[in-house]
């Protein structure tokens, strides 16, 4: 519920400047080329004592979208998305979450390179605060891809898109340092290819 009265206003803000009308699309995405890296820093409640871990992940995704494309060359995408992500020192993760970003096509044709941003809102389920909770975050995206036309309503695309995410602190204990607050920050970019049917 929280995810979608956040995303539904952020919506209607991107979508403002467009007012011609346009064409709705369902679509979905792989990516199998991912890589980055999750920081950590605890601080003891106690003494202020702080401790740092920095670990390199490599990550694959999978969304499913909806989207409309105005006609001033832009479009704006509701992606549900699951990422997974693999650590050399740590259990995998997977990030589940809705992402909503604005693309600028940049020259349309048959091949149409585009740029996007946008915003996300992700749970990781392996993490859990004190009291059982599954971790939140925001995400800060980038994008940029080229886009085929297959058909009248088919597209076809490769894309890079970046995520930071920064989690939401958390409280843990260990013996080391007591009670501490916990703040993680990921960073993930992947490389994939997806489709789009314009309806």
């Amino acid at each position: 519920m929280f995810i979608k009265n956040a995303l539904l206003p952020l919506a209607l803000v991107i979508a403002a400047p467009f007012s011609h009308a346009g064409d709705w699309y369902v679509g979905g995405d792989l990516g199998l080329l991912g890589a980055g890296n999750k920081e950590a820093e605890a601080t003891a409640w106690y003494d202020g004592r702080r401790a740092y871990d920095d670990e390199g992940l490599t990550a694959s995704s999978f969304g499913l979208k909806v989207g409309y494309q105005f006609r001033h060359n832009a479009r704006v995408e509701l992606t549900r998305s699951v990422i997974k992500a693999d650590y050399d020192h740590y259990s995998s993760e997977n990030y589940n979450g809705f992402d909503l970003d604005a693309h600028w096509l940049i020259k349309r044709g048959q091949f149409t390179p585009f740029l996007g941003a946008g915003l996300g809102l992700y749970n990781n389920d392996s993490v859990q605060d004190d009291d059982g909770s599954d971790l939140s975050g925001i995400s800060l995206n980038l994008l940029a891809g080229l886009q085929f036309e297959v058909a009248d309503h088919l597209m076809l695309d490769a894309t890079w898109k970046y995520r930071a995410i920064a989690w939401e602190t958390i409280q843990r204990y260990n013996s080391n340092l007591g009670y501490y607050d916990l703040d993680l920050n990921t960073s993930v970019s992947i490389i994939g290819a997806g489709l789009r049917y314009y309806f």
